[in-house]
């Protein structure tokens, strides 16, 4: 849980909701430009103040695997779902569904949504837990 108050974590969040302010999301077009960013070599060049840069997808990717990583927690019982659902639910439901068209890209969602990749399957197995869940 400390993750969250992380200087990593809100950096790469704040990265996140500068392009994508809460409420909106990526949309199909734009996992096309993310991906895109990687293969540009500046986007990895250190910035004017010397800090090193990286595309946006690197920190949409960081918190997807935050959210991924406390998904199979949760599936492997190592973490308190219940605990975890009151604490950061709605957070982890927001966040996918901001970026669920990059998550589908590289889950290749089959005929009943299901992931057919192991690309983020934890992650896609929460949300569908805990929307439920929200919408009871």
């Amino acid at each position: 849980m400390q993750m969250r108050q992380s200087e990593t974590f809100n950096s790469h969040r704040n990265r996140v909701h500068a392009k994508f302010p809460p409420g909106t999301g990526i949309s199909r077009q734009d996992v096309q430009w993310l991906l895109e960013q990687r293969k540009d070599p500046s986007n990895y060049a250190d910035g004017a103040d010397g800090k090193p840069q990286y595309p946006l997808i690197d920190s949409i990717q960081f918190l997807a695997n935050f959210y991924e990583f406390l998904s199979a927690a949760v599936r492997q019982k190592d973490l308190d779902e219940s605990l975890l659902y009151e604490s950061i639910g709605n957070i982890a439901i927001n966040y996918y569904e901001k970026v669920a068209p990059w998550l589908r890209h590289f889950q290749q969602p089959g005929p009943d949504g299901a992931p057919s990749t192991d690309t983020y399957n934890h992650y896609w197995w929460l949300y569908q837990r805990w929307k439920a869940r929200a919408e009871s």
